[in-house]
């Protein structure tokens, strides 16, 4: 698995990650020319008539939107349990080229699954979650 070892080979040299994560809200037109149909007067006058913009001022009650968002997310966020294999082995003396490609590098010596039951949230996890409500639509402005 090329990706595995593009992970393994960031524990060494974190540069590596830098071309994995790119920014999905980065513009995606890039350029957009005005075609000849600017220019036409029928073009301007529907143009003058549209081409408004608008402010909004929006007042919410902090409280009363913390208590809301509290409620939302006790009733209704689901967070599935984690669970991990953990294979402990020991790599085989005098490895041949086709031992390591077809994977038999190894002698599985115990293979456990384990439930995490305790995990302490990261502040990353804390912003995560409100940048996931924010980007729900639900909810936009200042508090």
């Amino acid at each position: 698995e090329p990706a595995i070892h593009v992970l393994v080979q960031a524990i060494f040299d974190e540069s590596i990650l830098k071309n994995m994560f790119v920014n999905g809200r980065e513009t995606q037109v890039v350029e957009n020319p005005l075609n000849d149909n600017f220019k036409k007067e029928q073009f301007q006058a529907l143009w003058k008539q549209i081409n408004h913009k608008y402010a909004y001022t929006v007042a919410f009650d902090s409280k009363e939107l913390i208590d809301n968002a509290v409620r939302e997310i006790e009733a209704n966020l689901k967070v599935t349990q984690i669970v991990y294999t953990t294979t402990i082995g020991v790599q085989n003396e005098n490895l041949q080229a086709h031992e390591v490609q077809q994977g038999e590098a190894f002698k599985v010596e115990r293979i456990r699954t384990q439930v995490l039951k305790e995990a302490h949230a990261s502040q990353k996890i804390i912003y995560e979650l409100v940048a996931w409500f924010v980007s729900s639509g639900k909810y936009m402005g200042d508090s």
